[in-house]
Formats: structure tokens, C-alpha cells, sequence
């Protein structure tokens, strides 16, 4: 039987292995999740938005994974996870992920990319460029 247990629903499988009663799945807990995510997802309050500044790394070295996906099993070997193309990033996060959805947009100067080889995910956080955007963000 197929089964990807993030979409239960698709290539025309109407079950799911295993059954939704043996696991504890709940489709009224996914329709509340998918209301939060949508909440958490939707827009900053205008007075509250210019307080939000994303920081996020770029190393230049294109290396950082932008998606995977889930192969349908079995067959898989050795796993049906598979990592899609790369993109700019600090090694581990995607830099078009780490902000809030729609503070690019609303406020471009609130979402800072820190470029550099010393933006490393690890380290991001420690790169001089880093700190001097962030005293820049706060005025200091």
C-alpha cells in the first residue's frame, strides 16, 4: 500500500497505513494546527511590525538545502527522504526562510541578509557583520 504520512490523501490512496485509529491522527487537530499556522502566518499588526527585524546568513557558497522530499514506500533505499536543489543560505537555513512571511514586503528594510563566509549557521550569530546589523537595527 502507499503511504506518505505527509499528505495521507494523495496518489489516489483514500487509507492510510497505518489507519488514522491505530495512531492517534486526528483530522480536528489538523484543521486547528491548520488554523494557528495560517494565524501565525498571516500579517503583523502595522503598529507592531516595525518592531520585527529578521537577520538571516548567506555564505555565498550556494550550499544549503531549499527543500526535500518524500518518496512513496516501499520501495526506498537507503531512505525516502531525498534533499532537493541548493540555494543561498547559511549552511542549514534557507535565507528566504528565516524572516516573517510578510515583513519583506511590508517593511524591506526589517529583513537584513548578512553575507559573508563567516555567517555560517553556527556562527551567524557571532560575525562581526552580524552584530554591526543588529547595532545598526537598534540605532546603537
Amino acid at each position: 500500500m502507499d503511504a506518505d504520512p505527509y499528505d495521507p490523501q494523495t496518489n489516489g490512496a483514500l487509507s492510510r497505513y497505518p489507519a488514522p485509529g491505530a495512531t492517534g491522527f486526528d483530522y480536528a487537530e489538523l484543521t486547528k494546527g491548520k488554523a494557528l499556522v495560517r494565524y501565525l502566518a498571516s500579517a503583523l499588526d502595522p503598529a507592531l511590525a516595525p518592531k520585527f527585524v529578521n537577520i538571516r546568513g548567506d555564505t555565498l557558497a550556494n550550499d544549503t538545502i531549499g527543500s526535500t522530499t518524500w518518496d512513496w514506500v516501499p520501495p526506498t533505499d537507503p531512505t525516502p527522504i531525498v534533499d532537493g536543489p541548493t540555494v543561498p543560505g547559511d549552511g542549514t537555513q534557507p535565507a528566504w526562510s528565516a524572516r516573517h512571511i510578510g515583513l519583506e514586503l511590508a517593511l524591506p528594510a526589517n529583513v537584513i541578509t548578512v553575507k559573508g563566509s563567516d555567517v555560517e549557521h553556527t556562527f551567524t550569530m557571532n560575525s562581526p557583520k552580524t552584530l554591526g546589523a543588529l547595532a545598526d537595527a537598534l540605532g546603537v
